[in-house]
């Protein structure tokens, strides 16, 4: 198996939902996010897309805009902006580069275990709305919280999260615990299934519905045919195009 990209496999549109129509309507939008879960969200931001998004929302909220000019990640330019709004005056140059060192500094000295178990007591005090807020939203570390919840809400926030990557796709289509609903949004996904081994991981997961996973089989290689043969945790009706695909195959030498 590699990771060359493939032919996209045919798929049927009713095995297929529209990941919007999966996420409820109660998920929050960001200018009606509690501050906990705004500064979050701060915290772990891995460009000023997010900042710049928060402001946008949130303009007349001087609680959020207090957030946001204190927090030590906040780029120049929109920390700035935020203090006319708030009449405060503008920080120098210098003084947010060595602010924003000390705070990634803080970071980095923190054992990554430990990082991680308080992202996750952060996260699970959250509402399932704004968990989902938070998928679609938040860095590769929230994400990999995420990607965990049993909540098929969730997971799908997660993959619809712009910044996600193919590894995690990867990850994710290979996973015996993401619900079925998630798979199939892998599925769909058409510059996802052109990684090989994104359709390799959702043909050779027990979990992925039948009707997709053998709608990838005839792009699959025959040494990894082969392999899943031998997988008796697929289902019958998975392992038996297996079988026939093997056949024609040999017979067609």
């Amino acid at each position: 198996m590699d990771g060359k990209e493939t032919p996209q496999a045919p798929q049927k549109a009713g095995d297929l939902p529209q990941s919007h129509n999966m996420l409820p309507d109660i998920v929050p939008e960001l200018d009606s996010l509690s501050v906990e879960v705004l500064e979050l969200l701060l915290d772990e931001a891995e460009d000023q897309d997010i900042f710049r998004e928060v402001l946008e929302l949130n303009r007349d909220n001087p609680v959020i805009l207090r957030l946001i000019y204190s927090h030590a990640n906040c780029p120049g330019q929109i920390m700035n902006e935020v203090a006319g709004r708030l009449g405060l005056p503008p920080r120098k140059t210098a003084e947010l580069e060595t602010v924003r060192k000390n705070w990634e500094q803080q970071k980095a000295a923190q054992p990554e275990d430990v990082r991680q178990e308080r992202l996750a007591t952060r996260i699970k005090k959250m509402s399932m709305g704004e968990k989902i807020r938070v998928s679609m939203k938040g860095n590769k570390e929230v994400r990999s919280i995420l990607i965990r919840e049993t909540t098929k809400q969730v997971v799908v926030g997660v993959l619809s999260n712009p910044k996600i990557t193919v590894g995690e796709v990867e990850a994710a289509a290979r996973s015996r615990t993401v619900p079925d609903d998630a798979l199939r949004m892998i599925a769909r996904n058409r510059e996802w299934v052109k990684n090989y081994a994104v359709m390799y991981n959702l043909v050779s997961n027990a979990k992925t519905p039948a009707g997709i996973a053998i709608g990838f089989l005839p792009y699959i290689k025959p040494k990894d045919l082969q392999l899943m043969d031998k997988n008796k945790n697929l289902p019958d009706v998975v392992r038996s195009n297996i079988k026939r695909i093997l056949t024609e195959k040999k017979k067609a030498k």
